[in-house]
C-alpha cells in the first residue's frame, strides 16, 4: 500500500486566520456604520447642533461640515477594510498607535461628568445626565480596549505567517467582487430569478439599514462625549437656570444616547432575521441554478445524518465580536461553502429525501426513483471541486471509491465533520478506501479535520486541536486554493 502521507498541523495558522477574519468583519462593520452616518448625520446633526447653542453656525456650513466628516470616516473605514482584506501591514501600525494614543484621552473624558456632579451636585437632572454620560464613556473604553486587542492580534498574525495570506482571499483575481459581496452581504445566487430580485434587494436594503443604524449607535459614543465636553460643560450654569422641561428634554436625550449601544443588539438581531429572509428568497433548485449559471459547480457531498455539517463557534469571543464580527463564523459547512465560494461557481448538492423546505446553502436537487449513483457520478465529473464530508455510511463510501476509481480525487477535499472529530477509525477507514496506510497518524498533533489528495499516491492530512468554524473555514481555503490555483503552494506549508 502507498504510504505517502504528509501531516500538516494548522493550529497556529488557524489562530492567525481567525484574527484576520474577525478583524476584517470589524472593518466591514465600520464601513456599514460609516455609510449609515454619512446618510443620517447630515439630516440629524444640524438640528442637534442648532438646538445646543445660542449662536449656531450657518446651516449650510454645518451640513457640509458634517457631510465632509462622514465622508472622511467612510474613506478611513474603507481603507481599513482594504488593509484587513489584503493582509497588508502598510499603515497598520498607525492604527495601533492611534488606538493607544486615543485611550488616555477617553479616560480623561471621565472628568466631564465628574466636574458636572462636583459643580452642581444638588440638581438631580444634572446628576442623572452625568451618570448616563459615565456609562457612555465606560462603554467607549470597553470597545476601544477590545479593538486594540484585535489590532495587536492582527499585527501578530501578519508577523508570524506573512506567506499564507493568499488563502485569506478566496478566488484570486476575483477578490474585488468578493469584497463587495462581503461588505453588503449580498446573497449567493440573487440574480438567478429575476422575479425575486426586487424582493431580495428590498430585504437586503432593510437589513443593511438596521445594521448600519445599530453600529452607528455604538460608534456614536464618541460624538456624545464630544458634545457634552464642547456644549454642555461650558454652559453648565446656564443649564441649571433653564426651565425644568428644557433641562428634562436635554437630560433625557443624554441618557437615551448612553443606552443606545444596548439598543444595538435587538436591532442587529432583527437585521439578521431580515437578512436570512433575503437569503431564503435567493434559494433556488439545482435545475434553476444550472440553467442560468453555466460555470463549473462546487459539489457538496455528505451523509444525510448531518445534512449541513454543523459547526461550533469560538466561545472565546466577547459581546463585540458576536455583534460586529458575526459574519466571521458560520453555523454549518453548507452555508460556509456557499457564502465563500459562490462568486467562483455555484454550489450544488443532493437534497435530503423528505425535506419539506430546502435549507439555506447549496442549490439542491431532490431525486425520486432514479439511480442516485448515476446522477452523483455525472455531477462529480462536471464539478470544479468536490467537498466530501466523510462518514461510515454506504453512500459516502461509494462516493469516495467512485472518486478514486474515476480519477477525480485530485479535485476533492475530504472533511472530517465535527461530530466525527477525533474518530481515528474513520480516518483509517478512509485511508484504506483510498489505498493508503495510517502509519504516520501516530505522529500527528491534534486530530484530523481534513484530507487533501494531491495525487493518486500522495495525501496531505490537516491536523488541529480545534474543530470550530474558523478551523474549517481555513482548511477549506487552503484545500480549495490548492485545487483551483496552486497545488504546489500547499506542499510548501509546514
Amino acid at each position: 500500500m502507498a504510504s505517502s502521507v504528509k501531516l500538516l498541523p494548522i493550529d497556529t495558522a488557524v489562530a492567525n486566520f481567525s484574527s484576520v477574519v474577525v478583524g476584517r468583519q470589524i472593518a466591514r462593520a465600520s464601513v456599514i456604520g460609516a455609510l449609515s452616518s454619512m446618510i443620517f448625520a447630515p439630516i440629524v446633526a444640524p438640528f442637534t447642533i442648532l438646538s445646543m447653542t445660542d449662536t449656531p453656525p450657518p446651516l449650510l456650513f454645518t451640513l457640509l461640515s458634517v457631510f465632509a466628516i462622514s465622508l472622511t470616516g467612510l474613506a478611513i473605514a474603507s481603507y481599513l477594510y482594504r488593509i484587513m482584506y489584503r493582509g497588508s501591514r502598510k499603515a497598520f501600525k498607525f492604527l495601533i498607535w492611534g488606538a493607544r494614543i486615543g485611550t488616555p484621552f477617553v479616560y480623561l473624558a471621565f472628568l466631564v461628568p465628574l466636574f458636572m456632579v462636583w459643580h452642581i451636585a444638588s440638581d438631580p437632572l444634572i446628576v442623572v445626565y452625568a451618570i448616563g454620560l459615565t456609562v457612555s464613556i465606560a462603554f467607549l473604553i470597553w470597545f476601544l480596549r477590545w479593538t486594540k486587542s484585535y489590532l495587536a492580534a492582527w499585527d501578530q498574525a501578519c508577523r508570524e505567517s506573512p506567506t499564507e495570506y493568499t488563502f485569506y482571499s478566496p478566488g484570486g483575481g476575483r477578490a474585488f467582487k468578493f469584497m463587495i459581496r462581503e461588505i453588503f452581504s449580498i446573497p449567493p445566487g440573487w440574480l438567478i430569478d429575476k422575479k425575486k430580485i426586487i424582493k431580495i434587494v428590498l430585504l437586503m436594503s432593510i437589513a443593511l439599514f438596521l445594521e448600519g443604524l445599530s453600529i452607528s449607535y455604538i460608534l456614536q459614543q464618541t460624538q456624545n462625549v464630544n458634545y457634552a465636553a464642547r456644549f454642555d460643560l461650558p454652559q453648565i450654569d446656564v443649564l441649571t437656570d433653564q426651565s425644568y422641561d428644557s433641562r428634562l428634554y436635554l437630560i433625557t436625550s443624554g441618557v437615551i444616547s448612553a443606552i443606545f449601544p444596548l439598543l444595538s443588539f435587538p436591532i442587529l438581531f432583527l437585521s439578521s432575521r431580515v437578512r436570512r429572509s433575503a437569503r431564503r428568497a435567493a434559494v433556488h433548485s439545482m435545475v434553476e441554478v444550472r440553467t442560468k449559471d453555466t460555470r463549473p459547480p462546487f459539489l457538496f457531498l455528505r451523509s444525510f445524518y448531518d445534512d449541513q455539517v454543523s459547526l461550533t463557534q469560538d466561545e472565546a469571543g466577547n459581546m463585540f465580536q458576536r455583534v460586529l464580527a458575526r459574519g466571521s463564523f458560520f453555523a454549518n459547512v453548507d452555508e460556509l461553502l456557499t457564502e465563500r465560494y459562490w462568486h467562483i461557481g455555484p454550489v450544488i448538492a443532493i437534497g435530503k429525501p423528505g425535506e419539506a423546505l430546502p435549507p439555506l446553502g447549496a442549490a439542491r436537487a431532490y431525486l425520486s426513483g432514479e439511480s442516485w449513483q448515476t446522477v452523483v457520478a455525472d455531477l462529480m465529473k462536471e464539478a470544479r471541486a468536490i467537498i466530501l464530508a466523510l462518514d461510515y455510511t454506504e453512500g459516502v463510501t461509494w462516493e469516495l471509491r467512485n472518486a478514486r476509481e474515476c480519477g477525480w480525487l485530485e479535485k476533492a477535499l475530504l472533511l472530517i465533520p465535527p461530530h466525527r472529530y477525533g474518530d481515528t477509525e474513520l480516518i483509517l477507514h478512509t485511508l484504506a478506501v483510498l489505498g493508503f496506510d495510517g502509519e504516520k497518524l501516530h505522529d500527528m498533533t491534534g486530530a484530523v479535520i481534513a484530507i487533501l489528495p494531491i495525487s493518486d499516491n500522495y495525501l496531505v492530512v490537516c491536523c488541529s486541536n480545534r474543530a470550530d468554524s474558523y478551523a474549517y473555514d481555513f482548511v477549506m481555503r487552503v484545500g480549495l486554493h490548492a485545487i483551483l490555483e496552486d497545488r504546489q503552494r500547499l506542499l510548501e506549508l509546514h
